[in-house]
């Protein structure tokens, strides 16, 4: 009989952990909701370092035949 009232009071702190992590992560989730910029950081923060390089040198070779055929 000892045996079971240990393995209930485990899954009672389980049950406890669980529904307080639970919360947590709905809070951060409804603090980051309320921000829209932090969606745009979050993806620029996934993003690659290459993939960042190659769009700034597609926008610079943009930029310079602009400003070559205007001259």
């Amino acid at each position: 009989m000892a045996k079971k009232s240990k393995k209930k009071t485990t899954k009672q702190i389980n049950n406890k952990k669980s529904k307080k992590s639970s919360k947590q992560i709905n809070n951060n989730v409804s603090k980051k909701n309320n921000d829209p910029w932090s969606f745009v950081l979050y993806v620029l923060k996934s993003l690659p370092w290459w993939v960042i390089k190659f769009i700034d040198w597609i926008y610079t070779l943009i930029t310079a035949t602009i400003v070559y055929l205007l001259t």
